[in-house]
């Protein structure tokens, strides 16, 4: 009689699988196969040829496998072949499968080498030998493998037994193991590779995992108590509930009339209501969770803690800024029998309410499983099948587990009709002449005296044809039906690729060139695919069936802004623009320019006309004017309108210089000066414009600032007139000036009278001494009753301002009920410098102050809070923190990084959008009269920049790089291609 029979219902997800069994397992046996196959003489430090890239799995049948490009210049994905294109130097390219199992997918990256093109200097060709058409190209089959469950310990088996390959030309030959890492001491999965060689060096691999696993296994339950029951109260009392499993948990202090996952628990949070809830529970616990969400409106802190038969296991603090569930986990607990659970709130002196509800925990225990249990747990977890038909084919079904069960299949209901449709004998699948119906097979799993099953519903037929928007919302490798508008078709050397639309989306389709005299623009039809996302845009390939139904209509989309193309992915555009540069004629990538930004045009690879679109562009001057309608891609991180059919670009002839100066000066930002400067000014120069335009600068006092910008200072302040002119050819299309101040030569006296003369590094190192000598370290309590004069509010005598919120309250130190201490450098990361430095102390509400906690500051708008994983402080103090910060790099010599306090280009913009006032001011002089040390960049604001530099930000704009200085100076710089300023 067959021990444990259970049954496995697929459609339920009825399963109770162990915690051992690894949900990467398919995933794991796709990768380990070989997925890129190279040419003789080739691997993947070595490309010179074509690859061909494996699209379906030996191991996994209902895996999906497409390829992306990190450089389609390089290698091109077509197909199953990525087309290897060699430049003069040995170029890196990343190939990365995406591998789609049951709607799941994951990624694996492949870094390959393209060898560049050695320079032959000989004349004529070296000869080629003729190709031997009967030679044998076909590898052997290896046959035999299986994956293996051993226990730590356990005498390691012959993996090599029962294992054999058979050629097709050769018969039987040998199959070695040519990688074993199995360590059977050791828990861990380990990887065996078989290879087996035909005598014409044909060579097979095959790969099998090997698990070690502990001597005993725990099989694990998850249990959900979701409080359903509850009857709703609005006062907070204590009371009982019988939940799952007849468990009778203790309620105190907490109310039942808010909801979370339908009814739920609300702690009060008050010191009165001692909120908590408790239960004792039978079969141990391993790991445990709750969902929580803040009750109510105000921000009062709120945190929990889990104890475990009295033992404290873990806190959580909720994030009282936001509205969202929130989850408190706690892993690994690991305690066996019966256990007392106990949630407890740290309460407040006013309310903090928190929703609970969905509590789970994991059963811990030491019931040992078999090995033969554990090898069904296995192979059922990775069994798959396809269960989706609309044409009529053949399959396929497993007659073994991966690990060495044995299976059976059967219908589920020997009775349904329906079955015929999917025949376990013939394994032919037929399609019903209309419509979809539905059968369900068991797989029945034998592995020692255990057996298990689970069941699969099979869909078999043609539904209704999806939208192409619906298409979007299917899972890759999806065989599906989809209506649309053909709205652009263009042919390459290998097939056709259609745009095809509905009202609000587009997507690419990929056929055979069969295909191409019954399509044509502007007809609606039906196509028969599979669905793929290849660079961001879903595309239908492996098209089996096209029916044209209909005459339709849709208009390119007008898109004036090169930003919205992303929101027009897969879609026919119209755009226009002025030609950024004059091509010759061997290229496929082009720029225009309107007055939102640049777009990006390119020639798809192997395109048929592409000469006929190439002599449009050829040596046509900077300037003309361009119209395109093409569909919007997306390659290599950008976005390009695709140039497919001649009819639908138009390239001017002639320059018109009105609209050369309206685009120009819509894309410049000029540059705005310091008032007053003291440095050297950045000017744009001829390579700074577009369309080959040039610019004269003209100083009326060239002996203070010169025709480039160079600043001499006076002894008194001067202000200087500089005149500009822009040209395109000999046409001037637009001037101007500036009346730039340049200030006196600076004299530092008193305090600061030793950093006259010095920069840079001396200047740094002398501030440091400055705020050194004579600072008078205080008592880190002695501070509470400082901060209320530093930081007072000068309308209301007797409170403070508040940090971040920029509230003002009572000034009196209440032990921190009002407000606490924030360190503006986190006390956690002081690094030895000191708690109780006035210059890194401000007032601030608690719970603020909390929800900070020590996240690094990053930047933002508007009010503050938590922005990317760090801290915004408002943009009333940014200011302020970035004047701090600069004193404690100075002062303490601590580092100023991203990921400890944050990055110092921010610092530097802070700087300058939040100018010096007198509130800091006031500040400066206060912490003075205690700690004997004052803050430079208050005082001296100037001095940020000789210290650190003028402000640079680099960001990312379409396909261009612009450097943001301290003036305002933009440099756009074309990532790949070409350099111009703007």
């Amino acid at each position: 009689m067959k021990k444990g029979l259970v049954f496995f219902i697929l459609l339920v997800f009825s399963i109770i699988i162990v915690s051992c069994v690894p949900k990467n397992t398919l995933f794991e046996q796709v990768f380990n196969e070989t997925l890129i196959i190279y040419q003789d003489g080739d691997n993947k430090n070595h490309v010179t040829k074509d690859v061909t890239l494996i699209t379906t799995s030996e191991a996994v049948k209902t895996a999906c496998l497409t390829w992306k490009s990190s450089d389609d210049q390089v290698i091109k994905i077509e197909g199953n072949t990525g087309k290897v294109t060699r430049g003069v130097d040995d170029l890196q390219v990343t190939l990365t499968v995406t591998v789609t199992i049951n709607k799941e997918t994951k990624t694996k990256d492949f870094l390959l080498t393209v060898i560049k093109i050695e320079e032959n200097n000989n004349d004529e060709e070296e000869p080629v030998d003729p190709v031997d058409p009967i030679v044998d190209v076909t590898p052997p089959v290896i046959s035999g493998t299986k994956s293996w469950i051993l226990f730590v310990g356990e005498e390691e088996p012959d993996f090599l037994e029962n294992v054999t390959a058979l050629d097709e030309t050769d018969g039987e030959v040998e199959v070695y193991i040519t990688h074993k890492d199995v360590n059977v001491n050791q828990i861990g999965t380990y990887s065996i590779i078989y290879e087996a060689k035909d005598k014409s060096g044909n060579t097979a691999h095959k790969t099998i995992e090997v698990i070690v696993l502990p001597l005993n296994q725990q099989e694990e339950v998850t249990y959900t108590e979701t409080f359903d029951n509850l009857s709703a109260s609005s006062s907070y009392n204590d009371f009982t509930y019988q939940g799952i499993n007849g468990i009778t948990w203790k309620i105190y202090g907490s109310r039942t009339d808010q909801t979370l996952n339908n009814k739920a628990i609300t702690f009060g949070g008050k010191n009165q209501d001692k909120s908590r809830l408790e239960a004792t529970i039978q079969g141990g616990i391993k790991d445990f969770s709750v969902k929580l969400q803040k009750g109510f409106s105000n921000d009062n802190p709120r945190k929990l803690e889990l104890y475990i038969n009295g033992e404290l296991k873990g806190t959580f603090e909720l994030d009282v800024t936001t509205n969202d569930i929130q989850v408190f986990e706690v892993k690994d607990i690991n305690v066996q029998g019966e256990f007392t659970l106990e949630l407890k709130q740290i309460t407040n002196s006013s309310r903090s309410q928190i929703i609970i509800d969905d509590l789970s925990w994991t059963t811990y225990s030491e019931i040992s499983l078999p090995k033969e249990r554990l090898v069904l747990e296995y192979d059922l977890n990775n069994l798959e099948i396809i269960t989706n038909y609309m044409e009529n084919t053949t399959f396929e079904l497993p007659s073994k587990g991966s690990f060495g069960s044995e299976i059976s299949w059967s219908y589920t209901n020997v009775n349904d009709p329906n079955n015929a449709y999917y025949n376990l004998e013939t394994k032919k699948v037929s399609i019903p002449s209309s419509g979809v119906v539905n059968i369900s097979v068991t797989a029945t799993l034998n592995y020692g005296d255990f057996e298990v099953t689970k069941v699969f519903k099979i869909k078999i037929g043609e539904e209704a044809p999806l939208t192409v928007s619906e298409v979007k919302q299917e899972a890759n490798c999806t065989r599906l039906i989809v209506k649309g508008v053909i709205t652009d078709i263009y042919e390459t050397n290998e097939a056709i690729y259609l745009t095809l639309q509905d009202s609000s989306s587009g997507i690419m389709v990929k056929l055979s060139k069969e295909y191409l005299e019954r399509l044509e623009t502007q007809k609606e039809v039906i196509i028969t695919g599979t669905k793929k996302t290849i660079n961001n845009l879903v595309t239908i390939e492996d098209v089996t069936k096209v029916v044209v139904t209909d005459d339709a209509s849709i208009d390119p989309i007008y898109v004036s802004k090169p930003s919205n193309l992303n929101s027009n992915l897969g879609r026919v555009v119209y755009i226009e623009g002025l030609l950024a540069y004059t091509y010759t004629n061997n290229v496929t990538e082009y720029l225009i320019i309107n007055e939102n930004g640049a777009f990006n045009l390119l020639i798809p690879q192997d395109l048929v006309n592409k000469e006929v679109i190439q002599n449009l562009f050829k040596d046509r001057d900077r300037g003309v004017y361009v119209e395109v309608v093409g569909s919007v891609s997306y390659q290599n991180g950008k976005y390009y309108v695709l140039l497919t059919n001649p009819e639908h670009i138009e390239v001017g002839l002639f320059v018109d210089y009105d609209m050369v100066k309206k685009v120009l000066l819509s894309n410049l930002i000029f540059p705005t000066f310091p008032n007053p400067v003291t440095r050297d000014l950045k000017l744009l120069n001829n390579d700074d414009l577009l369309f080959g335009t040039t610019i004269t600068w003209s100083s009326n006092n060239p002996s203070v600032i010169s025709n480039t910008g160079k600043v001499v200072q006076q002894d008194n302040e001067v202000v200087v007139r500089l005149s500009y002119e822009i040209k395109y050819d000999d046409v001037v299309i637009h001037t101007g000036y500036y009346d730039v101040t340049v200030s006196g030569k600076t004299d530092y006296s008193g305090y600061y009278a030793s950093i006259n003369g010095l920069t840079g590094y001396a200047l740094k190192e002398e501030l440091k001494r400055i705020t050194s000598i004579g600072y008078k370290k205080l008592d880190y309590k002695e501070t509470s009753y400082i901060l209320d004069e530093t930081d007072a509010d000068p309308k209301r005598p007797g409170y403070v301002i508040l940090v971040y919120k920029r509230a003002s309250v009572s000034g009196e130190w209440d032990g921190g009920s009002t407000w606490n201490k924030e360190h503006i450098w986190p006390q956690s990361k002081l690094n030895g410098a000191s708690d109780s430095d006035l210059h890194n102390l401000k007032p601030s509400n608690p719970s603020i102050n909390s929800s900070r906690d020590n996240l690094p500051y990053v930047d933002g708008s508007g009010t503050y809070g938590k922005r990317n994983g760090g801290w915004y402080p408002g943009d009333a103090d940014r200011g302020d923190i970035a004047r701090i910060v600069f004193y404690m790099n100075t002062r303490w010599s601590l580092e100023i990084n991203k990921n400890t306090i944050g990055e110092l280009r921010t610092f530097l913009k802070w700087h300058l959008e939040d100018e010096v006032d007198d509130f800091e001011r006031h500040r400066n002089d206060v912490i003075y009269s205690y700690q004997k040390n004052r803050n430079p960049y208050i005082d001296h604001p100037e001095l940020v920049e000789k210290v650190y530099g003028p402000l640079t930000t680099v960001m990312e704009f379409n396909d261009l790089i612009i450097s943001l200085f301290e003036d305002k100076e933009i440099i756009i710089i074309d990532d790949k291609r070409y350099q111009y300023f703007v």
